[in-house]
């Protein structure tokens, strides 16, 4: 039977409004632990009991509720007409968990993967903390290849770590050594070896 497109899709869109409005509120009141929270392995994404609106409320037996905040301008898996956790206030984040606003977290404690925003500014001038993060990739032509990432807590539009001193040093000019894109000023480079050319 032919159904004209159009057609289709005025009587798909409100199966699939529906579909997603059900799935966002699939895990409230449902029963969770803190304990199942994780890292993706292959994301590195946060993972939990709960879905990307509700937090889990205890170690053990907890559930599923409302998230209390949000990192994002416009977070995911909330629909446009719904009311969405409001934003923490300066020199606060919001967790992966979305339970609660926290404090910046001090130099040289630990914080959340890849949620640079967690940390307080350094008090400790040209000292640097760094996290190397490796990820294996395909290119267009399928050939394989790995992607390093330095995460580090030097301040990014002026600086960034040596990871073999680990000092926080200036951005390399244009034409100088670096070991990685990311230490240039210009992350335009020309020659792909060990060493990059800013």
């Amino acid at each position: 039977m032919y159904i004209p497109r159009a057609l289709f899709l005025v009587f798909l869109e409100p199966t699939l409004s529906a579909l997603a409005v059900a799935s966002e509120f699939s895990s409230l009141g449902k029963a969770c632990s803190v304990t199942s929270s994780r890292l993706d392995p292959s994301t590195k994404r946060f993972k939990s009991d709960c879905d990307a609106q509700t937090f889990c409320s205890g170690i053990v037996n907890g559930t599923c509720v409302p998230r209390q905040c949000r990192r994002e301008e416009f977070p995911f898996g909330y629909s446009a007409n719904q009311t969405t956790p409001a934003l923490c206030p300066a020199r606060s984040f919001c967790p992966d968990e979305g339970d609660a606003c926290r404090p910046l977290v001090a130099v040289g404690q630990p914080c959340q993967f890849n949620r640079d925003e967690q940390c307080a500014p350094p008090n400790i001038p040209g000292l640097a903390v760094f996290e190397l993060s490796t990820y294996p990739d395909i290119d267009t032509s399928g050939l394989g290849f790995l992607n390093t990432i330095v995460r580090d807590n030097c301040e990014t539009a002026q600086f960034f770590c040596d990871t073999t001193t680990q000092l926080c040093e200036r951005l390399r000019l244009v034409g100088q050594r670096c070991q990685y894109h990311r230490d240039c000023q210009s992350v335009r480079f020309s020659v792909f070896i060990f060493f990059w050319q800013c």
